[in-house]
C-alpha cells in the first residue's frame, strides 16, 4: 500500500560541506528531504551535546530517516542512538564494526591536528587531500564550492571527533561506500552497496547510481 504521507529525510553533509554535496542526488517521491546544516561547536561542548544540538530540528513525533555523508554519517548514527530513526543510511562513512583506516589511525596516534595552526585547516590542499588523496587536482576549485563551513575551531574539533569516534552500539545501518575511498576504505568494511570506480566524492561524481540505490531503499519502507 502506498504511503499517504511523505516520510521526512534528514540529511547531514561531510566535514565542512554544505547541501551542494547532495545537489545531484534525486531521492524520489517517497521522502521529504530536509538538510541539517553544520553548527559551530561551543567551547567545552562535548560530542554528545553537539549531536543533541544538531538534532533539535528533527521531529521525532513521526517516523523519519537519517542520511549522513562522511562525518555526517558518524553524526547520524550518534543521533540515532538517542533519537531512533526508521532507517539510517551512511555514504562514505564508518559503521561501529568497521576497522579504521591506517590514515585515520596514524593521525589519531600522532595527534598532529592538535599542534598545527588552526588557519592551516582552512587551506584548499587539506580538502583536496581528503577528497582526492593528493594535494592538487584541477577539479578542486569546483569542489571547494561544497566546503563553506571552514571555521578553524569547527574543523579542528570535528577532526578530533572523527579520529576518536565510537558508536555506543552496533546499529542497523545501511552503508554505501566507494571502492577507491582511502579515508574509509572498502577493505575495512562490509557495506551493503559498493560504488565502483569512485572516490570519497562519489555522491557528486556517481550521483545517478547513488540516487537509484537510495530510491530503491526508500520504496521498501
Amino acid at each position: 500500500m502506498p504511503r499517504s504521507k511523505k516520510i521526512k529525510l534528514y540529511f547531514i553533509s561531510g566535514l565542512g560541506a554544505n547541501e551542494k554535496a547532495f545537489q545531484y542526488l534525486h531521492f524520489g517521491e517517497e521522502v521529504d528531504p530536509i538538510f541539517i546544516p553544520w553548527l559551530i561547536p561551543t567551547k567545552g561542548e562535548t560530542y554528545l551535546e553537539y549531536c543533541h544540538r544538531m538534532a533539535k530540528g528533527i521531529d521525532a513525533s513521526e517516523d523519519f530517516i537519517l542520511l549522513g555523508y562522511s562525518f555526517g554519517g558518524l553524526l547520524v548514527q550518534s543521533i540515532n542512538a538517542f533519537m531512533p530513526a526508521k532507517k539510517v543510511i551512511v555514504l562514505g562513512s564508518l559503521k561501529p564494526e568497521d576497522q579504521k583506516s591506517l590514515f585515520l589511525k596514524f593521525n589519531s596516534w600522532l595527534k598532529l591536528y592538535q599542534v598545527i595552526p588552526q588557519s592551516w585547516l582552512q587551506r584548499k590542499e587539506l580538502f583536496c587531500f581528503i577528497v582526492f588523496g593528493k594535494l592538487k587536482d584541477p577539479r578542486m576549485d569546483q569542489v571547494m564550492e561544497y566546503f563553506t563551513m571552514n571555521h578553524p575551531y569547527y574543523l579542528k574539533w570535528s577532526i578530533d571527533k572523527i579520529l576518536h569516534w565510537k558508536a555506543e552500539k552496533k546499529q542497523n545501518v545501511i552503508q554505501i561506500l566507494a571502492d577507491k575511498d582511502f579515508i574509509f576504505p572498502l577493505k575495512n568494511a562490509h557495506p551493503e552497496y559498493v560504488i565502483a570506480n569512485a572516490t570519497h566524492l562519489f555522491p557528486v561524481t556517481k550521483a545517478l547510481q547513488v540516487s537509484k540505490i537510495l530510491q530503491s531503499i526508500f520504496k521498501d519502507l
